[in-house]
């Protein structure tokens, strides 16, 4: 059937002798995430073999397809009027073909359909799943508080002591915040002090013997890390222990059952994260451990879906400092 090798090895490895005839029953099956042919292939292939244009097979295929292209553009959810209106006008079918292809891939789980905002959007069950488990644990976290047993403004005083600086108000309030709230988000512009806010912040964890983690999202981000901070940082990737799953996935060793040893982690350049990736992180947090999240919203975006960042920000519910002042100066 001009199948592309790699695709029909796939085939034999899930569904041994009898892939044959899975391909003729849903030829759409060589787009699944777990075989890994363009929606375009299958698609070329199930019309050869005399599939009808509107079958609901054709049509699922596309919805799905939808929804894995726009996750490539950073889209965790479509609404479902636009969703079902792209399909139709992708493979030229009605778009009552489309609600009713929608309809089914919610009876099976692939996608889920909810209100998000006043909008009825649709999910890939995956991302609905990444999204939610992230917001359930974000409440977790802003709910407990910590810092109750330390004179926060005595152990700042110190800090600028033994640094030889004096924080500006806004600093100030920043390293405060670190002390009391399990979560965190540091974020401004270049110049603003975010990295001496980070280094007062890890002084002052160490003085309260709390193990922290450094982590950036690229190679360059936590090697940068490491030389400004004076510690050791990692990739997410590296901290995570990433591995391949027998679907060539990539898949994170650290998670519920395998959690990290530490007391707090500090990620950087958060803007880079994607909505997978930070649910990984949160996965492998222990519950009591304290997240620092720095970023600048004018960044990088992340590769994959999700505006992790910026949506905490406009959340209301994680405790932000936002530095605006400019401390850098030419020399």
């Amino acid at each position: 059937y001009g199948i592309q090798p790699i695709f029909a090895l796939r085939m034999f490895k899930f569904y041994g002798n009898s892939a044959i005839e899975v391909v003729h029953e849903n030829p759409y099956i060589l787009a699944s995430s777990h075989i890994g042919a363009s929606f375009a292939e299958a698609d070329s292939l199930a019309l050869s073999l005399g599939l009808d244009g509107d079958s609901l097979n054709r049509v699922c295929a596309a919805v799905v397809f939808e929804l894995v292209h726009n996750s490539g553009n950073g889209h965790c959810f479509i609404p479902r009027g636009k969703l079902t209106a792209a399909t139709s006008q992708l493979i030229g079918v009605a778009q009552d073909l489309a609600e009713d292809a929608v309809d089914k891939l919610c009876e099976t789980g692939e996608i889920v359909c909810c209100t998000v905002a006043g909008l009825d959007a649709c999910y890939l069950s995956h991302l609905y799943e990444a999204e939610t488990y992230t917001a359930d644990r974000i409440k977790a976290m802003c709910r407990a508080k910590d810092g109750g047993r330390v004179n926060i403004d005595a152990l700042i005083d110190r800090l600028e002591t033994a640094n030889g600086i004096k924080y500006a108000p806004m600093q100030r309030e920043a390293i405060a915040l670190a002390a009391k709230n399990r979560i965190l988000v540091i974020t401004g512009g270049p110049g603003t002090g975010k990295t001496t806010i980070l280094k007062a912040v890890l002084a002052m964890y160490d003085e309260l013997e709390l193990e922290t983690y450094l982590a950036a999202p690229t190679g360059r981000a936590a090697k940068r890390m490491s030389e400004l901070c004076g510690m050791e940082a990692s990739t997410i990737h590296r901290l995570l222990e990433v591995a391949w799953d027998e679907e060539d996935n990539p898949t994170f060793t650290r998670n519920e059952r395998n959690l990290l040893e530490c007391d707090a982690l500090v990620l950087d350049e958060l803007s880079m994260v994607d909505s997978y990736v930070f649910e990984g992180v949160l996965r492998a947090l222990p519950l009591g451990c304290r997240l620092i999240m720095v970023g600048d919203c004018d960044q990088l975006p992340s590769v994959g879906p999700g505006n992790v960042l910026g949506d905490l920000i406009h959340s209301g519910m994680v405790p932000v400092v936002q530095l605006k002042d400019i401390f850098r100066q030419s020399m």
